[in-house]
C-alpha cells in the first residue's frame, strides 16, 4: 500500500555510498580509522597487527573500511551503491541531478580502490561495463551523451589513482611477485580450507551447532595459537 520509488531508494543508497567512499579515502590517506561510537567504528592503524593491510617492502598500507567491520565487506557495499548511479543515469532532468551523480560516484568508485577487496574491484569492473554498454542505448540524447562523458570520466579517474597506487595494486593482484603478507594470507585460507573439510567429515550428519566452530577448532588443534583459531573464510563451508 506504500508509494514505493524505486529513484529516491537508489538515491538513498548511492548517498549512503558517497559518504562511505568519502571516508575510505579519508581513512586510506590518513592510514586509520578513528574510533566513534556514534558511528559504529573501531580504531585500526597501518601499524595495527591484525588490521587488515596491504603490505610491500617496508611498507604497510591500511585498505579502507569506512564505517564498516572490514574492507571486503565495505567494498561490497560501495559495489552495490554503484548499481544504484548506473541506474540513476537514465534519471537525470537536470544539471543537479549530473553534479551528484559525479560527485557521488567519484567517491564510490575512489572508496572501491582503496578497500583493495578483489572482489569489490571485480564487481566494479563488471557494473562499470554494463553501464557503460547501457549508456550508449539510453534513446534519449541528452541522458546518452551525458553517459558517455560520465563513464570517460570513470575510467579515466580509475585509471588515474591505480596509477598512483601501481605498486599497491601490483601487491595486491600478485603481480611483482607475492608479498609476505599476501604469501600468510594465502597458507592461511588453504589451511582454514583444509581444517574445515575435516571438521564437515568428522560430523557430516549434524555439523557442529550454529557459533561452535571455533570451539570445535580448538580442541581439535590444543597446540595452535589462540589467533590461528578463525572461522574459514568461506560462507559455504562455515554453513556445511
Amino acid at each position: 500500500n506504500i508509494n514505493f520509488s524505486k529513484i529516491k531508494l537508489a538515491i538513498a543508497v548511492v548517498t549512503a555510498g558517497a559518504i562511505q567512499g568519502l571516508l575510505g579515502v579519508w581513512q586510506f590517506m590518513d592510514l586509520r580509522v578513528w574510533e566513534s561510537k556514534w558511528l559504529g567504528m573501531a580504531g585500526q592503524r597501518a601499524r595495527d597487527l591484525g588490521a587488515s593491510v596491504v603490505e610491500f617492502g617496508l611498507e604497510r598500507w591500511l585498505r579502507a573500511y569506512g564505517s564498516l567491520p572490514h574492507p571486503n565487506i565495505y567494498g561490497a557495499f560501495l559495489a552495490l551503491s554503484f548499481v544504484g548511479v548506473v541506474y540513476l543515469i537514465s534519471k537525470i532532468e537536470h544539471k543537479y541531478h549530473k553534479l551528484f551523480l559525479f560527485f557521488s560516484a567519484s567517491f564510490i568508485w575512489l572508496g572501491i580502490l582503496f578497500s583493495y577487496s578483489r572482489a569489490a574491484w571485480i564487481g566494479l569492473g563488471l557494473v562499470f561495463i554494463f553501464g557503460a554498454v547501457s549508456a550508449w542505448k539510453i534513446k534519449d540524447d541528452w541522458a546518452r551523451k551525458f553517459g558517455k562523458i560520465f563513464f570517460i570520466y570513470g575510467f579515466l579517474l580509475l585509471s588515474l589513482f591505480i596509477y598512483i597506487t601501481l605498486p599497491i595494486v601490483k601487491t595486491r593482484l600478485h603481480i611483482s611477485g607475492t608479498a609476505r603478507l599476501e604469501n600468510i594470507s594465502n597458507v592461511e585460507r588453504a589451511a582454514g580450507y583444509g581444517a574445515a573439510g575435516e571438521t564437515i567429515r568428522d560430523n557430516w550428519l549434524f555439523g557442529v551447532g550454529i557459533g561452535n566452530y571455533t570451539f570445535k577448532l580448538r580442541d581439535k588443534y590444543p597446540d595452535k595459537k589462540v589467533w590461528d583459531i578463525q572461522p574459514v573464510h568461506n560462507v559455504p563451508l562455515i554453513i556445511l
